[in-house]
């Protein structure tokens, strides 16, 4: 029975069952969106459409979607959650291959993954799901080769079907409107439905291992009977191979095999790898063959090459692989495979091994044959023997070394292990090796140190720390067993690259070599690849390891002349050359060697061609930089004025401007690896920094301006290490009292532009944050003095002055946070009144947006509301309605709205800007949480207490806090839900929601128990809101309220 098409003709039946069965659920109003038809002829072209069977396009693409739109700190997610999808890729294909249907079905599980990213919370079910299908899928195939029972096909129809019904119904939901759907997602009749159709699904597994039991009880039973049959008819067959002289023995159905090498008995995962080369060599099925001795007709030749960088575990999975799936072969052979003699060393053991050595005349055997001879004589054996032979060549370098030992032969089977990815032109498939996931490299840990549950955590922490690399795990492993020091320590000490080198280079640190089939240890596995580049390809190595090693844009190094960006204004340390583009030629050449080693991958994302390489490698070639700290400063700068080629000078004046806005998105996760690449953010006093220099600090500082109007907080630290280079160069006083003005002006420009920016992000972090700002806001107030020092007033420039306001605006802001809005007042008006004298609507439009503060809590309402409108009419039409700014401008409106009493209003503005921010941001981003908490409290003034209800229960369902979303926020909105509880009568609910928020409340307010419950309700929203809470959250008591709402 051809299981293989069995399996396919399954699946396609499958899911055109489950997809006319929802077709027949579904209104025809929305049958037309369906994206899964009924599998036909007709159907192929959407099956080409949907062909995204590859996790990493579909990884790249959001990649790209999501830096476009200034979401790059979200893009680990994402990869985390493709990562555990692309096993299952790997099960999905091997189960059926080249199949329309699976195509389809697979373009429709990536469509529901492209949708709903961002509510992982709901997802991590369907990511559960997926990562154990990755491991079940290949097991079930394997069973139903093996066992052919009616019983087992019905059960392993059923697990297709619950498969396929979840994807098909996960889509259907999402087509009937995407937005809504999900956001309703999480109190549908669809959630329950799927966790339902879950576990109906974990039932047709069990129950399908229960009948796997069942046959192999009886597939025993039947091969015992045959075994007590045939042992009377046993004998041993003399036979010649073809093309040799004289005879030779090759006894029949027994097992033959040169490898020395003990199973690793701690070989970890990998199955779904295992299960890719075992269905690639085995495409071709047995038939029966009553011309062979075995009487079964041998398979067809096939090969396979599994690729990967260094230290990945080829060896050892080819190792692996040769144990578990001995059974099917009579001959196992490994052959050394990294220069022309060690193979032919290889071949001349097969030669022996088999017994190929001909026999004299006298019937003796002779020893007189040369090396070719025998290479030859393993060759000839290898093309005409009927016995089931699988070679593995291990460690192969180069496929000319590989051509001469090739065999020619209709049967058997061929492993390739190599850095290489250029054998693939001899095999018919190829596995690239990917790195261990966390959970994986877990167990690998776990295997070797028996630590139990209570370091699971830090187990799967060091694994991710270590990039999936089971060399780099295997040698920490070492460490941490020699050493009995915890693992979360030895986790920790990979944050200093100091400390960790110091362990990378324990020779004696790692798990004995006696114990694995590698050779090579974690210091030396990429000597060789590394040393054998040209001048070229080392000086792009060398500069990668500094930037982002997943996803780094190749128009960073190479263009042509034509693409170079013109009105691109470059600036650079003065004391590094600005970085030319190579020609696409060069460049080509030496990423081809690179290639070549696997020591980078080069693909085509949707926004271009990248590069990724390993993390390991990257730490390795940084820690050989750090060995010698001036090549290591050269290799810096050089990346800075690289960096700084591609990214324009961001306009300062003109800052709501977006055009620029998709460069600096795309580049800035190459700045923040590079910040921490160059161990400027280290704490440890014994590490060795590199020395930032003007140019660094520019480039932090355009970058800062970007994150500032995308409301990013992840350049903090790049700023704050900034800020400390810039302290370190000013020592002296060096730069700020410099004799050459230029030199003096531009490094008191750029440390107040730094400061400015932290102040910015650090103001909402509650009172601390607050003094840390005004602290900062005060020192740039003296830089700015004195930057213009000596300057007339009236030959001030527009950019000069642009900052001189801008830090004043920024303190009386600051001022408006720690609830000190009179003093705020005039800055403002000032700043208003310049930005108009100099033409600068868009300027004076931001600032009157924030005077409209002042104004509402005057209870100016009439010229609060036209303010407020007309900035944000203003915004809308300049700046674009998805411009940042603008939805910034419009949520301070609706919180302006709401001290004035125009609730109905409030609750208009913020529901526009709670739908713009849970879009743009995620549902738990801090200001989509505000947003939700103010549109929470306009419905229960509204009256609406079940939908306030429902949006403060769902702000409250991000139980964690952060810089940005503090512990005040979190009780803010507890307390704002009691108040919603017991509005409803439901006092029992109330009560509870009051019992965990009492002890903070006392606390806060200093008093307990009945005094506690004495204070009003009004009182205690003061207390909460307060100047601890950012603005930016909307405050709704105290001088924020009109007395009537609060």
């Amino acid at each position: 029975m051809e299981t293989t098409g069995f399996q396919k003709r399954l699946w396609d039946r499958v899911l055109e069952e489950e997809s006319r069965k929802l077709r027949a659920q579904t209104p025809a109003n929305l049958r037309g969106a369906m994206l899964l038809p009924v599998p036909t002829a007709a159907s192929r072209g959407v099956a080409q459409q949907q062909q995204l069977a590859l996790a990493e396009e579909c990884l790249q693409r959001l990649t790209t979607q999501y830096n476009q739109r200034g979401w790059s700190r979200r893009v680990s997610i994402i990869r985390d959650i493709f990562e555990s999808v692309q096993p299952f890729t790997v099960a999905v294909n091997t189960v059926v291959q080249a199949s329309d249907a699976a195509a389809i079905s697979w373009g429709c599980l990536t469509l529901v993954f492209t949708a709903v990213l961002r509510f992982a919370s709901f997802w991590d079910d369907l990511q559960s799901l997926l990562q154990d299908l990755a491991t079940t899928l290949p097991r079930l195939h394997a069973y139903t080769d093996v066992y052919h029972t009616p019983r087992l096909h019905s059960t392993l129809r059923i697990v297709y079907c619950r498969f396929n019904g979840i994807c098909l119904k996960t889509q259907a939901f999402l087509n009937e409107a995407c937005f809504a759907a999900v956001m309703r997602l999480q109190w549908t009749a669809f959630a329950q439905t799927f966790k339902r159709e879950s576990e109906e699904l974990r039932k047709a597994t069990i129950e399908f291992e229960k009948e796997v039991t069942l046959a192999s009880h009886q597939e025993q039973k039947t091969r015992h009977a045959e075994i007590l049959a045939n042992l009377t008819t046993i004998q041993h067959t003399m036979s010649a191979p073809d093309g040799s002289s004289g005879s030779a023995v090759v006894v029949e159905n027994s097992f033959v095999s040169n490898i020395h090498l003990h199973r690793n008995e701690k070989f970890t995962g990998r199955d779904d790898v295992l299960a890719q080369i075992h269905a690639y060599l085995h495409l071709a099925e047995e038939g029966t063959d009553t011309g062979s001795a075995s009487g079964k007709k041998p398979r067809a030749f096939c090969s396979c090459l599994v690729h990967a960088i260094g230290g990945m575990g080829k060896t050892e999975v080819a190792l692996e692989y040769t144990y578990r799936f001995r059974a099917l072969y009579t001959h196992i052979f490994w052959v050394r495979a990294g220069s022309p003699e060690l193979l032919a060393r290889s071949y001349e053991e097969i030669f022996d091994k088999v017994g190929l050595l001909p026999e004299s005349g006298d019937g003796s055997q002779t020893q007189q044959m040369s090396q070719a001879q025998k290479v030859q004589g393993t060759l000839d054996w290898l093309r005409n023997t009927s016995s089931q032979w699988l070679l593995v060549f291990d460690n192969a370098e180069d496929p000319a070394d590989i051509r001469p030992f090739w065999p020619a032969s209709p049967t058997g089977s061929i492993i390739i292990t190599s850095q290489n990815p250029e054998l693939s032109q001899l095999t018919k498939y190829q596995v690239p090796l990917r790195p261990l996931q966390s959970a994986e490299g877990a167990r690998l840990v776990q295997s070797y140190l028996f630590r139990g549950g209570s370091e699971e955590d830090a187990a799967s922490k060091l694994a991710a720390a270590l990039g999936g690399l089971p060399l780099a795990i295997v040698h920490f492993v070492g460490y941490i067993a020699r050493s009995q020091c915890p693992i979360d320590e030895i986790a920790e000490s990979l944050k200093e690259r100091l400390q960790s080198s110091q362990i990378w280079d324990m020779v004696d640190a790692s798990v004995s070599a006696s114990t694995r089939a590698y050779e090579h240890s974690l210091a030396t596995v990429w000597d060789l690849a590394l040393h054998r580049l040209s001048s070229d390809a080392r000086f792009l190595i060398e500069k990668i390891a500094f930037l982002d090693p997943d996803h780094l844009p190749v128009d960073l190094f190479a263009r042509r002349p034509s693409e170079t960006s013109a009105d691109s204004k470059v600036a650079v340390d003065v004391d590094a050359l600005a970085w030319q583009y190579w020609e696409p030629t060069r460049f080509n050449d030496a990423i081809g060697m690179l290639c070549q080693r696997n020591l980078v991958e080069r693909y085509m994302s949707p926004d271009g061609d990248c590069l990724k390489t390993h993390r390991m490698l990257q730490r390795s070639i940084l820690q050989r930089l750090d060995r010698t700290p001036d090549k290591r400063q050269a290799a810096f700068e050089q990346v800075v004025s690289i960096l700084r080629r591609s990214v324009p000078t961001i306009n300062i004046i003109g800052r709501s401007d977006n055009s620029q806005f998709p460069v600096y998105a795309k580049y800035l996760p190459q700045l923040l690896v590079l910040h921490e690449s160059s161990n400027l953010a280290s704490t440890d006093p014994g590490t060795s920094r590199v020395e930032a220099g003007l140019g660094f600090i520019e480039l932090v500082a355009d970058f800062g301006f970007y994150c500032r109007t995308q409301d990013e907080t992840t350049a903090l630290p790049v700023l704050r290490s900034a800020e400390a280079a810039c302290a370190e160069m000013d020592k002296d006083r060096e730069w700020s009292s410099s004799k050459d003005e230029a030199k003096r002006r531009r490094f008191l420009k750029l440390r107040a532009d730094i400061l400015s920016l932290i102040s910015v992000i650090v103001k909402p972090r509650g009172k601390a944050g607050q003094a840390e700002a005004f602290a900062y806001l005060d020192r740039i107030i003296e830089i700015r003095s004195a930057e213009l020092e000596g300057i007339p007033r009236e030959a001030w420039t527009e950019e000069q002055t642009t900052n001189h306001h801008r830090a004043l605006v920024d303190r009386a802001l600051t001022l408006c946070y720690a609830d000190r809005v009179e003093e705020a007042a005039r800055p403002m008006e000032e700043a208003e009144s310049f930005y108009a004298s100099v033409g600068n609507e868009t300027r004076r439009q931001h600032v009157r947006m924030q005077y409209t503060w002042i104004l509402a809590t005057r209870q100016d309402a009439a010229r609060a509301k036209a303010y407020g409108q007309e900035a944000v009419d203003y915004m809308t039409r300049e700046l674009g309605a998805d411009n940042p700014l603008t939805q910034q401008a419009r949520s301070r409106f609706g919180a302006i709205l709401f001290t004035i009493g125009d609730v109905e209003g409030s609750k208009r503005e913020h529901e526009i800007s709670f739908k713009w921010r849970f879009l743009r941001y995620g549902r738990y981003h801090d200001e989509t949480l505000g947003s939700l908490f103010c549109l929470a409290v306009s419905k229960q003034h509204l009256g609406d207490l079940a939908g306030a209800e429902e949006d403060l229960r769902t702000v409250l369902q991000q139980n964690r806090t952060s810089e940005e979303w503090r512990e005040a926020d979190v009780y803010r909105v507890k307390y704002r839900l009691f108040l919603v509880l017991e509005l409803q009568g439901r006092r029992t609910e109330a009560n509870q929601v009051w019992a965990g928020i009492q002890e903070y409340l006392s606390t806060r307010m200093g008093e307990t128990g009945e005094a506690l419950l004495l204070r009003s309700r009004r009182e205690i929203a003061e207390v909460l809101d307060g100047d601890i809470v950012t603005l930016d959250h909307g405050r709704t008591a105290g001088i924020w309220s009109n007395g009537t709402y609060w």
